[in-house]
């Protein structure tokens, strides 16, 4: 017998059975509460503790009169970590005074990687934006924004002091539902040292970021260069 709580099992076995039987979703919306017990066979307040679970591990999202929504791009990721991080809170954390400069076009051009990052074709032109986060004055982390100019709906975007979430909720009419991450290191290239105003060759953090729709259609990516100087990153480690 399972030591799971039953809410659980049941939304491991909602996950598989959708896996399983794609023709019961609407593209990525689940079926109602109702439809789904009667599927697995479970009484309507443990699918509605399921679903609860699920929205808690970020693999589904609830949209108040639309429904609940499935994101199988959460369940490509083998192991991923729950974070809600903004890099000015990291920024404080190390005692600095946090500040950013606006979210500026820096160029317009096409870029193979992102497109491919974001199932588009290779020629797909960019908006490519940049913001810099500041520590005591100092450059902290490097972001870079490549959004498809596709989407772009509100060009007046020469100057956004918002979060770029909320520049793909005003801009591009997104309704978004979750970020995947990557966290690597490399070596600042010429263009980054710069930035950053390190040597160049220093080792510095990668933060990579895809953001998906409520439909988790993948419109955007964050490239985030981390001066370590000025940001440290801490996470914590919740046992079951």
């Amino acid at each position: 017998m399972s030591r799971l709580p039953l809410y659980v099992q049941i939304a491991r076995r909602l996950v598989e059975y959708m896996d399983e039987h794609p023709d019961q979703c609407s593209g990525n919306r689940l079926p109602p509460e109702e439809r789904l017990a009667q599927l697995l066979n479970a009484g309507r307040n443990t699918v509605r503790e399921a679903l609860m679970y699920l929205e808690r591990e970020g693999i589904v999202t609830k949209r108040q009169g639309s429904g609940n929504y499935l994101h199988r791009s959460v369940l490509a990721t083998r192991a991923h970590v729950d974070t809600s991080i903004r890099f000015a809170d990291l920024i404080r954390r190390k005692g600095l005074e946090p500040s950013a400069t606006p979210l500026s076009l820096k160029e317009r051009r096409p870029d193979a990687i992102m497109a491919r990052k974001l199932d588009l074709p290779e020629d797909t032109v960019f908006e490519v934006l940049e913001r810099m986060y500041l520590g005591d004055g100092h450059p902290a982390a490097y972001c870079v924004n490549f959004v498809p100019s596709e989407i772009i709906v509100n060009p007046n975007s020469a100057a956004y002091f918002g979060s770029i979430f909320a520049f793909l909720k005003d801009c591009c009419a997104q309704d978004l539902s979750h970020t995947i991450e990557e966290i690597s290191t490399e070596r600042a290239t010429g263009e980054v040292a710069s930035a950053l105003r390190i040597s160049e060759g220093q080792p510095v953090l990668v933060w990579e970021e895809v953001h998906y729709n409520i439909l988790d259609r993948p419109v955007a990516t964050t490239v985030a260069y981390l001066n370590t100087g000025y940001i440290k990153l801490v996470l914590l480690h919740k046992l079951p």
